[in-house]
């Protein structure tokens, strides 16, 4: 028999871990010694692979996962995901998010019975908000990255899921124009929905607006080309769609609490 596993129940240790109201998200590490066991998970959660060698039962993964993805298992999924063994046992890092029922038939994210997996850029860059969201520790913050994430990966299903199945075009649209001036009504236009639709469903599913993840992508964008380019800062504030680099320098004391020079010097030394 499976061994059945609780909400918030994962193989693993835990390295940091924030609770909120119907849902657990952790920073993990595999057992180094213990095999994973065939077992079934009674709630729905989603696995954010950063580091190892990752296998998978669901759809789309690949064979060896060696590169981050985010994969989703409905509630009572059976497998045996785990960590492939090397020379020094079972290694790699990831995030375990878990969703109650009750939260999960409420946000409505899902009515697929399939398991899944992503590594779009959009989905992954959700899946980094949940990751700084676990560093923040912050509950609203927290459940608007879980929820922003779901929207952008789940797979739409008709009639069934309550997350409009548009509001994953929209959330990509403005981040593939976060260093644009855009505005809701383009973004509403191209989606077909009328742009106080548009900002009701951000508001209801996300507690923020078109205009804050706009500027959360903005912040995104430049958080990477600050740790992988030599760019001045000034050039990486223009690149990024702010009017000013004062402009960048308030967004990321607001936001991270750190200067955009701050943050570049944590991420290479």
């Amino acid at each position: 028999m499976p061994r059945q596993l609780g909400f918030g129940q994962f193989f693993g240790t835990r390295t940091r871990e924030h609770r909120g109201d119907g849902f657990t998200v952790a920073l993990m590490r595999p057992d180094p010694v213990r095999e994973v066991e065939l077992h079934t998970h009674e709630t729905a959660h989603l696995i954010i692979h950063l580091e190892g060698a990752y296998l998978s039962s669901a759809a789309h993964a690949p064979r060896v996962a060696r590169h981050p993805v985010v994969v989703f298992n409905p509630p009572g999924t059976t497998h045996r995901d785990c960590y492939a063994r090397d020379a020094d046992g079972f290694r790699g890092r990831f995030v375990s998010i878990g969703v109650d029922l009750a939260h999960w038939q409420q946000w409505h994210a899902v009515a697929s019975t399939d398991a899944w997996c992503s590594a779009l850029p959009i989905v992954m860059g959700a899946a980094g908000r949940v990751l700084r969201a676990l560093h923040q520790q912050q509950d609203e913050l927290m459940e608007s990255a879980l929820v922003e994430l779901i929207a952008v990966a789940s797979p739409a299903v008709e009639g069934r899921a309550h997350v409009p199945s548009w509001m994953a075009r929209a959330i990509e649209l403005l981040h593939d124009r976060c260093t644009e001036s855009v505005s809701i009504t383009e973004v509403a236009t191209a989606c077909g929905v009328h742009p106080v639709s548009l900002a009701r469903a951000f508001r209801r599913h996300l507690r923020a607006t078109p205009g804050d993840v706009l500027r959360r992508a903005r912040l995104d964008r430049a958080c990477a080309l600050l740790s992988c380019t030599d760019h001045a800062i000034s050039d990486i504030a223009h690149r990024c769609g702010y009017t000013h680099q004062s402009h960048m320098n308030r967004h990321f004391r607001e936001v991270l609490a750190v200067t955009p020079a701050m943050w570049r010097r944590q991420r290479t030394v």
